[in-house]
């Protein structure tokens, strides 16, 4: 899906519209793009991909959906993105099915007499019900942030795009995490994995609050926008706050950790690697995004 948004980024150079400057924070860095002068399209594409690259290198593993999308025109990429993520939402319902058959006399439980069984079945089905909340919230705190700029800066119908690959960033996500959830669990004990050391859920915070600009009375007071656009905004500061998000996110992660919890070393180290994979993929997710 980054590859989508490294066509966005070149696209905010190219065209009038009047969200550029915000979507041109997409990369998140210290470093700025070559945006001045008569830099070459390809060159800010290039230089939007190295810092890419270093930041990837200081987050830690994630899950990314690496194939391009073949289309071109706004509405062609939104659309291609929301199939996709049609697609694999319905490959994570079958992999959570996989997974609740597979724990089954499986060896992955820390007790090796099976006793655990119907806690670990327990245990799984809470951790999906839990990521299924925490994936509408976090659907519905990326339509809020999109809104904002909307109407903050007006409407660009790249705005279909840039929502449709954030909607299916996330399903690929899931996917990814529960085809390496699978594997664990029906694939004969392994080696005892180390701890991920990169960015910690912290960040992720962090990264979410600069999608979500603190909107003051006096911001809007001072504002030319509109009395109901003014009103608008209130509404959708107050919605799915980052304090919100949080409780969210820490809910899924006990899940996780009730999971692990049942689990012998090897797979522990297994399962926990994939919820930390998780975690800094939703830290490229809005560290991409930026709005």
């Amino acid at each position: 899906m980054k590859k989508i948004l490294c066509v966005l980024v070149w696209l905010t150079f190219s065209s009038s519209f009047l969200f550029a400057a915000n979507f041109s924070k997409i990369v998140r860095s210290t470093e700025e793009l070559s945006c001045c002068g008569d830099v070459p399209e390809d060159s800010i594409a290039e230089e939007a991909m190295t810092i890419d690259k270093k930041f990837l290198k200081k987050l830690g593993a994630v899950y990314r959906d690496t194939v391009e999308c073949p289309e071109s025109s706004t509405a062609g990429m939104s659309d291609w993105a929301y199939n996709r993520a049609k697609e694999q939402d319905s490959k994570s319902a079958y992999l959570s099915r996989n997974l609740l058959a597979s724990q089954k006399g499986s060896t992955v439980l820390a007790d090796s007499s099976g006793s655990n069984s119907v806690q670990l079945r327990q245990a799984l089905l809470r951790e999906n019900q839990v990521w299924k909340t925490l994936l509408t919230s976090l659907r519905t705190f990326d339509n809020i942030a999109i809104e904002i700029s909307i109407i903050e800066n007006g409407y660009g119908t790249i705005f279909m795009v840039i929502s449709a690959g954030l909607f299916q960033d996330l399903s690929y996500i899931r996917m990814a995490c529960l085809k390496e959830d699978v594997v664990t669990f029906t694939s004969p004990d392994k080696e005892i994995l180390k701890a991920d050391e990169g960015m910690s859920v912290d960040s992720l915070y962090y990264y979410m609050s600069l999608c979500r600009p603190y909107v003051t009375a006096e911001m809007l007071r001072e504002s030319d926008l509109s009395p109901s656009s003014v009103s608008d905004l209130k509404r959708l500061n107050n919605s799915h706050t980052i304090s919100t998000m949080k409780k969210r996110v820490e809910a899924w992660i006990t899940a996780r950790r009730n999971v692990s919890g049942l689990l012998n070393p090897s797979a522990k180290s297994q399962y926990d690697l994939h919820t930390n994979k998780v975690l800094h993929s939703l830290i490229y997710h809005y560290w991409g995004f930026g709005c």
